[in-house]
C-alpha cells in the first residue's frame, strides 16, 4: 500500500499516475481509471491488486471485481447469517439440494470473483470440517460448499447476463 501511496504523492497527472501504477503492478501500459480510484478508495482493494502483481490473470479478475469489494464479517455477523439461514433451512423441512443442483450451484461459485479462502477467524475454524471446501462467499459471508447443498439457500450475487437470476441461474430471492 505505499507503494501507490507514494506514486499518489508524486507531483503528476492522473495518465502518468495510472501508467506508474500500472508498472507497479507488472504491466506494461496503464491501469483503467476505475481501477486506480478504486484503489485509492479502498485499501484493501489496492492491497489485492499489489498481491496479484506480475500475474495477468488475476489481475483481470481483480479489475473485474465489482466496485464494492467486501470488507471481511465480524463473527457476530457470522453468527448471526449462519443462524438465520439455519432458522430458514429448518423451516424448509432440513432439505438439501439434489446432487446435479449442488454441482452446478457450487461451479458458479468456484468461478465466481466473490470465491476466496476463509479470514483467520474463530468462527470459521468452528464451522469447518477436513471434508468441506473451507473457501467463502465474500458477498455473504458463507461458507460456499455448504450454502450450495441446501435447498433453502440462494446466490446474493445477480446474474450478469439475466439480472433477474442469481448467479447459480436461479430466480432471485426475495
Amino acid at each position: 500500500m505505499q507503494a501507490l501511496q507514494e506514486i499518489i504523492n508524486k507531483e503528476m497527472n492522473w495518465d502518468d499516475m495510472r501508467l506508474e501504477f500500472g508498472k507497479l503492478l507488472g504491466m506494461t501500459g496503464p491501469v483503467p481509471s476505475a481501477v486506480l480510484k478504486k484503489a485509492i478508495d479502498s485499501e484493501k482493494y489496492a492491497s489485492y491488486l499489489i498481491s496479484a502483481s506480475n500475474n495477468p490473470k488475476y489481475l483481470e479478475l481483480m479489475f473485474n471485481m465489482p466496485a464494492d469489494v467486501q470488507e471481511d464479517k465480524s463473527n457476530l455477523q457470522v453468527l448471526a447469517k449462519a443462524a438465520s439461514s439455519l432458522l430458514k433451512w429448518g423451516k424448509s423441512g432440513f432439505g438439501f439440494a439434489p446432487e446435479e443442483v449442488f454441482e452446478k450451484r457450487f461451479s458458479a461459485c468456484v468461478s465466481c470473483e466473490y470465491l476466496r479462502e476463509a479470514p483467520d477467524k474463530v468462527v470459521y475454524k468452528l464451522a469447518m470440517s477436513k471434508q468441506t471446501d473451507d473457501r467463502i462467499c465474500s458477498a455473504c459471508g458463507c461458507v460456499a460448499s455448504r450454502k450450495a447443498r441446501l435447498r433453502s439457500e440462494s446466490c446474493p450475487v445477480r446474474n450478469e447476463k439475466d439480472p433477474s437470476l442469481n448467479r447459480w441461474g436461479e430466480a432471485i430471492a426475495k
